[in-house]
């Protein structure tokens, strides 16, 4: 078996995928050792890893043959003349396999004493054997990698369905049409990049549900295709506004954000978010959510301007 390599080059190090289309995803054989024991380190595309040198030898490990096979008395006490304390696999069985006690036909004279035996065996020591492989590399970047696993939460059709947490590399796209045809998927971590509308507006609905205060605001629409926030706002009405007579606490609500992932009656549409590479776009959402959820989970406050007939928040 040879392994064809195809690596991009880095400033400290190499992104590598093994080449073909008959493994369900690229990754190397977590049994090969790379340059005596190299370790190959996860990047955001599946189909490819990372390592700090390039790859000067490849082996595999070889489990131990197994040796002096044999069926040992369970109970040491009843040996006897007639029943040996051990006796070779070989000797009582009429098969070669190697597997567990592996239901092999035990030979007439020693069949009715099969369930008083254990089958034991040993163990040489593992080996290693090389594996042929080619190197060839097809693209060099000028680029320091450092992998940070990137978690996002998705919502769901339903707004009871908890929320699924994917890696940022499974939702993001190139920000430019032309890098994605000049550049493998494993670079989109290091160049301008985006979360499309649809996904961006998962997101978001996914930490809306997740993070809402219910003391001061609630979610009145929530589908895949809408989302609307209202805020609970809370003041002093006194004889003159809305009621007459004592004084009474009463909630007002008012729209406090909604949006849609693509164009629906009246909802504005969530536009998507881009950064300059993975890092970049993870602290603008990160950012844009967090000045979100203050804004959604601010307590309302009587505006001093009006006497309570406005709120700030």
């Amino acid at each position: 078996m040879t392994i064809e390599i195809e690596a991009i080059e880095l400033n400290n190090g190499f992104f590598i995928k093994r080449k073909g289309n008959n493994y369900r995803n690229h990754n190397f054989p977590s049994a090969f050792s790379y340059n005596d024991g190299m370790t190959l380190h996860s990047t955001h595309s599946s189909d490819w890893q990372f390592i700090a040198r390039k790859i000067t030898s490849v082996t595999d490990v070889v489990s131990g043959e197994k040796i002096n096979e044999r069926f040992e008395l369970k109970n040491p006490e009843m040996e006897s003349d007639h029943i040996p304390l051990l006796m070779p696999k070989e000797e009582v069985t009429c098969c070669d396999c190697s597997h567990f006690f592996c239901g092999c036909d035990w030979k007439d004279d020693y069949s009715h004493l099969r369930s008083l035996y254990t089958y034991l065996y040993d163990t040489l020591p593992d080996s290693t054997k090389p594996v042929e492989f080619t190197w060839t590399t097809v693209g060099k970047a000028t680029v320091d990698f450092e992998y940070t696993d990137f978690m996002l939460n998705i919502g769901k059709d339903h707004s009871s369905d908890p929320a699924t947490p994917r890696k940022l590399g499974s939702l993001a796209e190139y920000k430019n049409i032309e890098d994605s045809i000049l550049y493998p998927s494993v670079m989109c971590s290091e160049l301008p990049c985006m979360l499309p509308s649809n996904r961006w507006y998962a997101v978001i609905r996914a930490h809306i549900n997740s993070n809402i205060d219910p003391r001061f605001a609630y979610v009145s629409s929530n589908y895949k295709f809408c989302l609307t926030v209202k805020k609970k706002c809370f003041k002093t009405i006194e004889e003159s506004v809305l009621s007459v007579g004592k004084k009474a606490l009463r909630a007002e609500e008012v729209v406090i954000f909604e949006t849609s992932p693509s164009s629906y009656n009246a909802y504005s549409v969530i536009p998507p978010i881009s950064g300059e590479n993975y890092q970049d776009l993870m602290e603008k959402i990160n950012f844009y959510l967090s000045a979100l959820m203050e804004k959604i989970n601010k307590p309302t406050c009587v505006c001093d301007k009006c006497n309570g007939h406005g709120y700030v928040y």
